[in-house]
């Protein structure tokens, strides 16, 4: 894997009595893509089947292994821009 870097930022302003606060965000300032770990093959997984008799007690089970053709990738969170207000209410 690649090394990589990324840019967050934050600022915001507050009132001296802590009663409200504003903080504008950004994550990922460059929205770098980057594929931070995958898996070496496709998933696998265990399928579980039971049997139920009278009464609905269980009477057997059987499992199988299944393998999906599917892959496990985690990729870095895209771009994201916000801002966030706090209001405090009420006597502190």
């Amino acid at each position: 894997m690649d090394s990589y870097a990324t840019l967050n930022l934050y600022t915001g302003v507050r009132d001296s009595e802590g009663q409200w606060e504003v903080t504008l965000f950004a994550k990922n300032i460059f929205d770098e893509e980057v594929v931070l770990n995958s898996s070496a093959g496709p998933q696998t997984t265990n399928l579980s089947t039971l049997r139920f008799g009278p009464g609905g007690t269980i009477v057997g089970s059987a499992s199988s292994a299944f393998a999906s053709p599917y892959y496990s990738v985690n990729v870095l969170q895209e771009r994201e821009i916000g801002l966030t207000l706090r209001v405090g209410f009420g006597a502190r």
